[in-house]
């Protein structure tokens, strides 16, 4: 008669993997580990003697894009004076907990700039266009959104 037994490594306790390669019981998650080491154990009874061996598999945890960006701030102040031309006002950030593609993010100016007077670059940095003037529009709004590059992408 010959036995098959799984255990993790103690240590990192992720997911319970039962004998004979019948599955997982917990999911496991690139973000909490990108590695799971298992050891495997192999045991043949000869003459009512087990022997045994042990070997050890490391399985490497895939990213999918699970997480959205966040932005580090959920409000930006910033301040221009008019008639400046073209320049920088400042920047946005955003970070996604995903690794790879799935966390390189894109920014986009989705809403308060009817007359297209801004842009922004891949690094969230805001700059205007054009001169802006205070007697023809005192404030903008600006609505920006930070994209990840995953498949499917998230907002």
């Amino acid at each position: 008669m010959a036995s098959t037994s799984v255990r993790e490594h103690e240590a990192l306790e992720l997911a319970v993997f039962k004998a004979k390669g019948q599955g997982v019981r917990n999911t496991l998650d690139h973000e909490d580990f990108s590695e799971c080491p298992v050891f495997v154990i192999a045991t043949k009874f000869l003459d009512n003697k087990p022997l045994s061996t042990i070997t050890k598999i490391l399985i490497k945890i895939v990213d999918i894009n699970d997480n959205s960006p966040i932005f580090d701030q959920q409000l930006y102040h910033f301040n221009i004076t008019e008639n400046s031309g073209p320049t920088r006002i400042g920047d946005v950030h955003a970070s996604d907990a995903d690794s790879g593609d799935n966390a390189k993010l894109y920014y986009e100016i989705v809403g308060g700039d009817k007359n297209h007077e801004f842009m922004i670059t891949e690094n969230g940095e805001i700059e205007t266009i054009r001169d802006l003037d205070r007697e023809t529009q005192a404030e903008y709004h600006l609505i920006v959104e930070a994209i990840d590059g995953g498949k499917p992408r998230r907002r």
